[in-house]
């Protein structure tokens, strides 16, 4: 490719419809989206832009180049870290994390995809987006690759002691090696890789741990040099500022320096196999574990490309129709056959590729359980497709998918990130990018086939999967021995690299180990870090939201919150349970009699026939649980038990009235399904527990120092993974009483005069939402009766937390897990969220995640992230690490930090970064029915909007004095806090010699 330093416009002048350097290719109205769309190309390189303009002050860009992956050395991950280490402008080590520390984002990160690398950012201040977007476009098209970048980012060899003795290091290294410790990753990353043997997607894109070392910092510089061109780039736009004055900004900025430049980066088809394959893999587990019942076989098929938005829009629906629901069919068949504990996590539609792919199975399985499970799918699937698809299943599956895309929802980011995956998903290929956003006219067009063609999902169900012969079925086994052969493999890999070495090299190997440490030490000048655009605290919105809120009470009664909201005629309906009346026993089975009221059957009524009514009235029935301080009360702290669901406003009613049916009658009694429920909550928390390490330990280090969290950490932490692996260790046995507890807390808790109420929707619909209330609190029992005897004897299978842990107790606890990299949390008494320093020690957590830590345990130590935050309504302060292959370094680095917060070196203009950062966080926009939601839990908790106020205008009066006095606070409580390690019993054998604390109790997590 070739740069030029200059914008030169070469002549072109505005091309259709008044856009210097760019030609519009065409527009569109969305009004499925409230946008109106605008796709352009730049006329000198080719990069094609999409603009969604709409009304919405939440700016999202996003660069996107296609970068097939040609090895398994993870090079386009390890260039998606890299560019943003440093670029042509910004000459700094981490222009990223500097970024982050003075930006009211909200939504900045960067994707690797196995076919294409995304850097999207989204804020609502205009003046940050642009700042946003100067750091990502020069870091993308400019970026330094420096040899140390590399050694930081991919891979390199570390001394790990005084005896010059050295091993592989690296943030990507041991990213990978975390995530080639989960079971459920196996699954998912072999399905990709093997169904497509002829492509790049035969490749991981994420890297291979035992490929990234092969990888050279050249090749690292030819991927980017080949690929992150504009000519290979497209870019998305989305937000209310005016796309021209983005455009000029790209131009006279970025696009302007670059000619056209040939790049091949199209991804062929797979070629449809003649017969079907199989594949057998591993995951490793701790030695001594029974193998039984912990293999997973999945069935997968290659189906047409995502081209084509009616096969993409056809499939989703039989995708939804065949496993999404408890009543899907293909679902249920599979988890009823006792064939496997429950559905795998990887069963659906795969859509992020060129060609979809379809996978169903069944985990806690066998492995010579493959030809039957097999056999059932096949089937299953040549029945439905000759007998005929169930029309109340169709067309309750049907109202769900175009229920989903109707919700203004984000899904955890902006919602403009999800129109982003939308486009892309056909723009990377070369479809028209309004084609693959489109839905509407994707879901008629199936409607006139299905009108036309009565058995034409039987059709689509038969070719795409009963006669389709590109299928392969995966058997992931557990291996006891695996972790040791990973280990040896490592060493032997290690020493193919360093034993033929010279005395003379092995001493330039370290003298460049010792180099990267002064690197990594060294402080980037000042003037280069001011080169970094930051907002100003001027810059901060003084007022806070503050969401409509409307408080009455129904005709009969209940306590109602309204919420007057835009929601696209969607009624968001949340109905509040408190729990302290229940015993800590019955509180252990809270989760599990969450899921059974929201996915059990009713007296006369199975299921499946409940799961496909409320896929037809709603977009979902669920619950959750909440446990937190309540402000200006710190004896005391609420806990609640919701029951949530969001239906389309002609539909209240009925939804109602179904929701109701299921609180008072769900039918417990129905211990297969009840059995299966179980096993789910359970598989779901076990396999969660790699990829989400560290929010376990963090949950597990603070439940020990306060009540408040050891009830949350019972509902979703080890303690409630351990008791629910208690109970099916014994399950026959304990089912029959499990069912009777699950009575008696219904009994006590879901009765009128313990509920309340809180909806969101439009103020038109307020009436049907009251009346709607009402008639669901009249079929609930006017008052509490019967007893949960039976729960004592259920719940002592359980075990866990305890907060105080008692005076003279241990002050840590070692988790063991087959977990390659570890998770370390540290937790300590805090401020509440009423005390004086509530906004300092808020802008200190920020400041030690974006500098102090960052900087430690993850450019020096190697772990993939590192963070600090307090929760303030239950007066704690946390401290942790993802994916951390160091746990003695880290806990340093914790009490260190807060050293450095208190007397240490900092500039006031790091300080009103770190303002400006936690406002920005604090601020992030939400979605129509989280808005609503929150409002309820700020109540319910007892933050008034005058206290937010309150609180907003003390971060913004936060100084150095106020940093310091915070931090002191927590050096003081330091000893009192509690230490929680996850991480595999080699690794945590090592870091006792140093910690031996960590050796006074440990805890064996379930497989």
């Amino acid at each position: 490719m070739t740069r030029t330093e200059s914008a030169d416009d070469g002549g072109r002048g505005p091309a259709g419809g008044g856009f210097p350097g760019y030609e519009v290719l065409s527009r569109r109205s969305l009004p499925e989206y409230r946008a109106e769309g605008t796709l352009l190309r730049h006329a000198e390189t080719g990069c094609e832009v999409l603009h969604l303009a709409a009304a919405d002050t939440e700016n999202l860009f996003a660069f996107c180049f296609t970068t097939p992956p040609a090895d398994d050395t993870g090079v386009s991950h390890i260039i998606e870290h890299s560019v943003l280490s440093g670029s042509r402008r910004f000459r700094v080590k981490e222009p990223f994390s500097v970024l982050m520390k003075g930006s009211m984002h909200t939504f900045l990160n960067a994707l690797t995809y196995p076919d294409r690398t995304v850097y999207p950012a989204a804020s609502c201040n205009r003046t940050d987006f642009f700042n946003l977007m100067t750091v990502y476009a020069d870091a993308v098209f400019y970026p330094l690759l420096r040899p140390e970048t590399f050694m930081q980012e991919a891979w390199r060899l570390e001394e790990t002691g005084t005896d010059g003795s050295l091993r592989f290091a690296g943030v990507v290294y041991n990213e990978m090696k975390g995530a080639y410790s989960s079971p459920d990753s196996v699954v998912s990353e072999w399905i990709s890789r093997s169904l497509f043997p002829d492509t790049p997607y035969a490749h991981d894109s994420g890297g291979d741990p035992s490929q990234i070392p092969s990888l050279t910092l050249e090749a690292a510089r030819a991927f980017h040099a080949r690929y992150y061109h504009p000519s290979n780039c497209r870019i998305f736009l989305y937000g209310d500022i005016p796309l021209a004055e983005t455009l000029s900004f790209l131009e006279g900025n970025y696009l302007g320096g670059f000619r056209a430049a040939r790049v091949d980066s199209t991804l062929p088809l797979q070629v449809s196999w003649q017969t079907p394959r199989r594949l057998q893999k591993t995951f490793p587990v701790k030695p001594g574990t029974p193998p039984a019942g912990r293999s997973s076989v999945t069935v997968s098929w290659m189906l047409p490309a995502v081209t084509d938005t009616v096969e993409i829009v056809t499939h989703e629906v039989l995708s939804e129709l065949l496993v999404e629901s408890a009543g899907s069919p293909l679902r249920k068949a599979l988890v009823d056959s006792g064939l496997g504990e429950d559905l795998s996590p990887a069963s659906g539609l795969e859509t992020d590729v060129k060609q979809m792919a379809f996978t169903v199975g069944l985990r806690g399985t066998e492995a010579d359980r493959e030809a039957a499970v097999e056999k059932l799918v096949l089937d299953c699937c040549a029945g439905l497709a000759r007998d005929g698809l169930d029309p109340v299943l169709v067309q309750s599956m049907m109202n769900r998918v175009e229920f989903r895309h109707r919700e203004i929802k984000g899904g955890g980011g902006p919602y403009a990130l999800r129109l982003m995956g939308r486009a892309l998903r056909g723009w990377v290929h070369g479809a028209d990018p309004f084609a693959s956003l489109g839905f509407d006219a994707a879901m008629a067009e199936l409607k006139r086939r299905m009108a036309s063609r009565p058995r034409y999902l039987e059709e689509c169900l038969q070719r795409g999967l009963v006669a389709n012969p590109h299928r392969l079925t995966l058997v992931v086994t557990p291996d006891a021995g695996q972790e040791a052969r990973d280990t040896a493999a490592e060493s032997a890999r290690l020493a193919a690299m360093v034993d033929p070495l010279t005395p003379a090299q092995k001493e330039a190997v370290l003298r460049d180990a010792r180099a990267f440490k002064q690197y990594q030490l060294a402080s980037d000048p000042a003037e280069e870090v001011a080169r970094i655009p930051s907002l100003k605290r001027s810059d901060i919105p003084t007022e806070v939201e503050r969401i409509p809120r409307q408080d009455t009470r129904t005709r009969g009664g209940v306590p109602l919150a309204l919420h007057d909201i835009f929601t696209n005629e969607i009624v968001y309906l949340d109905l509040v349970f408190p729990t302290p009346g229940l015993a800590p026993e019955s509180s252990l089975l809270l989760p599990l009699f969450g899921r059974a009221v929201t996915g059990m059957g009713l007296p006369g009524v199975p299921y499946d026939r409940v799961a496909l009514e409320l896929f037809r009235l709603t977009g979902g029935f669920s619950a959750s649980l909440d446990a937190g301080g309540i402000a200006g009360r710190p004896q005391e702290f609420g806990q609640f038990l919701f029951f949530r669901t969001r239906c389309l406003r002609p539909f209240l009613e009925e939804a109602a009235g179904l929701v109701s049916r299921l609180l008072a009658e769900a039918d417990f009694r129905d211990l297969s399904r009840l059995r299966d429920i179980l096993l789910e909550l359970r598989n779901d928390m076990k396999s969660a527990l790699i990829p989400g390490g560290h929010q376990f330990a963090m949950l597990r280090a603070a439940s020990m120092i306060s009540e408040s969290v050891a009830r949350e950490e019972q509902w979703r932490g080890v303690t409630q993974l351990l008791f629910l692996d208690g109970i099916a260790r014994s399950l026959d046995r304990e089912l029959p009483r499990v069912a009777e507890a699950l009575e008696g807390i219904r009994s006590q808790l879901l009765v009128r005069p313990l509920l309340s109420a809180n909806a969101t929707a439009a103020s038109a619909v307020f009436p049907e939402i009251e009346a709607a209330v009402d008639a669901l609190a009249g079929r609930l029992p006017g008052a509490a009766s019967g007893g949960t005897g039976a729960v004592r004897s259920v719940a002592a299978a359980g075990g866990g937390s305890r907060a105080g842990n008692g005076a003279g107790g241990p002050r840590a606890e070692s988790l063991v897990a087959s977990a390659s990299v570890g998770y370390v949390a540290r937790a300590m008494p805090g401020f509440r969220y009423e005390h004086p320093l509530n906004g300092p020690v808020a802008v200190l957590g920020h400041l030690l995640s974006t500098g102090y830590l960052w900087e430690k345990v993850r450019m020096e130590g190697g772990a993939y992230g590192a963070f600090s935050y307090p929760r303030n309504m239950d007066g704690l302060f946390l401290l942790g690490s993802y994916r951390d292959p160091n746990i003695v370094s880290t806990l340093q680095a914790f009490r260190e930090g807060l050293r450095v917060m208190e007397s240490g070196p900092l500039d006031p203009g790091e300080v009103d970064k770190a303002v400006i950062g936690t406002v920005g966080r604090e601020d992030r926009p939400m979605d129509p029915g989280e808005k609503g939601f929150v409002s309820l839990q700020r109540t319910l908790h007892g933050i008034t909007d005058e206290a937010r106020q309150a609180r907003r205008t003390s971060l913004l009066s936060v100084d150095r004095r106020g940093i310091s006095e915070a931090a002191r606070g927590l050096i003081q409580e330091f000893e009192r806090g509690f230490t929680a390690v996850i991480a595999s019993r080699a690794s945590l054998a090592e870091a006792q010699k140093q910690v031996p604390e960590l050796a006074a109790r440990v805890t064996d997590l379930p497989e």
